[in-house]
C-alpha cells in the first residue's frame, strides 16, 4: 500500500448521516464535499437542494451524481491522482461516489457504515466502476 497523507486521518470513520456535510456525518457525497472544501479550499456543489427535492432513492441519487459530473472530466484509470472521484454502480444504478486517494485507494462511507479507506478496484468495487471523473478546480 502506498503511504497515504497524514491528513486523511481526519476523515476516516465519520458516521453515514442522510444529507450529512459535517465531521459529525455525511453521506457518499458529503464525505466528498467536505474534503473538497476543508482540505482543498475548492467550492464543489453541495447537492443539498437536490437531495431535499428528489429524496435518497438510489434512482434519484443517481441523476443527482449524473447533473453534476457532466461538468467534470472523465479520467482513465491510468491517469487517475489524488482528489479524482469514482462512481460505482449499486444495484446497477451509479448511485455511490468515494475521493481516489491513489491508484490503489478510495475513501467512501456508505449508508449504515462509517467513512473507511477501501481498495477501489478490489474484489467488493472493480466490477461496479462507472467511471472516474475530475473537478475542474482540482
Amino acid at each position: 500500500m502506498q503511504k497515504l497523507p497524514i491528513w486523511l486521518s481526519e476523515y476516516i470513520g465519520i458516521p453515514w448521516v442522510k444529507h450529512g456535510r459535517t465531521g459529525t456525518g455525511v453521506d457518499c457525497w458529503g464525505l466528498l464535499w467536505l474534503i473538497y472544501s476543508k482540505h482543498f479550499r475548492i467550492d464543489i456543489n453541495g447537492l443539498l437542494s437536490a437531495y431535499d427535492d428528489t429524496g435518497i432513492g438510489a434512482r434519484e441519487v443517481s441523476g443527482v451524481i449524473d447533473g453534476e459530473k457532466s461538468n467534470w472530466r472523465c479520467v482513465e484509470q491510468e491517469n487517475v491522482r489524488l482528489g479524482d472521484v469514482v462512481v460505482f454502480n449499486l444495484a446497477s444504478i451509479p448511485s455511490h461516489v468515494g475521493m481516489l486517494l491513489d491508484s490503489d485507494n478510495f475513501i467512501h462511507v456508505l449508508e449504515g457504515t462509517h467513512s473507511v479507506i477501501d481498495k477501489w478496484k478490489g474484489l467488493n468495487w472493480a466490477s461496479r466502476i462507472e467511471g472516474v471523473y475530475r473537478c475542474p478546480a482540482l
